[in-house]
């Protein structure tokens, strides 16, 4: 149940964490995008990437084999397109610009619509999941007690909102586990640790440290990154 309510706060949101550049609103997920650095075609709510996810290459493949007029030979070529990383948006718009519309009329057909949808399903079950219960565990070990990691705690699934979509975007933990665990560790050049249990605000604080949002990483908007997947206003 608890598992079910984050995905679909996570579903409902309107930017997961990746550069502000890229939205991943409803609107959006059955559209094509660069969710920037090495990334290749991304698509879905959880900005499935078809570069580095396998999951991903094999629905695109089947939404695009099933729902659109291509032949094999072209599939395989925007399958080969897509699994490249691109240096800047211009460059990624530029190489899909004449498969962008048959593209998003496959995703966006009733049939695409689904495949997408279960994909994201299955990808936050056997990818996120794992990592939640892994903060989980590393907050179990902190001395100072569960904090917001306690299922009991009313800003529980906000919390775990917000893990599970930064883990989306790096998929490393063993920094931020180790915070919440309450050990020092290193954030873009500067030292960090957790004083007691871990809270929304000690959250926030590890993020603004982390390359993508300090001001001298990044610089990206965290404010409106944790505004929009928890849709309240953040503390």
């Amino acid at each position: 149940m608890v598992a079910k309510v984050i995905a679909e706060l996570l579903f409902d949101s309107t930017s997961y964490m990746e550069d502000s550049s890229v939205g991943t609103s409803a609107a959006q997920t059955y559209k094509i995008s660069w969710a920037g650095g090495d990334s290749g075609l991304s698509f879905g709510q959880l900005q499935l990437d078809v570069r580095k996810n396998q999951m991903a290459k094999d629905t695109l493949r089947d939404v695009l084999t099933n729902h659109s007029s291509y032949s094999t030979a072209e599939i395989n070529t925007i399958i080969a397109l897509g699994s490249d990383s691109y240096e800047t948006q211009a460059e990624f718009d530029s190489t899909f610009s004449s498969y962008i519309v048959s593209i998003e009329n496959a995703l966006g057909s009733e049939g695409g619509m689904e495949k997408v949808d279960e994909a994201n399903l299955t990808y936050f079950g056997t990818t996120l999941i794992p990592y939640l219960d892994a903060t989980d565990a590393a907050a179990a070990q902190n001395p100072h007690g569960l904090g917001v990691l306690d299922p009991n705690h009313d800003d529980y699934i906000e919390t775990q909102a917000i893990i599970a979509a930064w883990t989306n975007r790096t998929g490393f933990l063993n920094v931020l586990t180790a915070y919440l665990k309450g050990e020092e560790v290193e954030l873009n050049g500067s030292a960090i640790q957790l004083q007691g249990e871990p809270t929304l605000v000690a959250l926030d604080l590890y993020l603004q440290k982390c390359y993508q949002f300090s001001s001298t990483g990044n610089n990206e908007d965290l404010s409106a990154c944790l505004v929009a997947i928890c849709r309240v206003g953040w503390r």
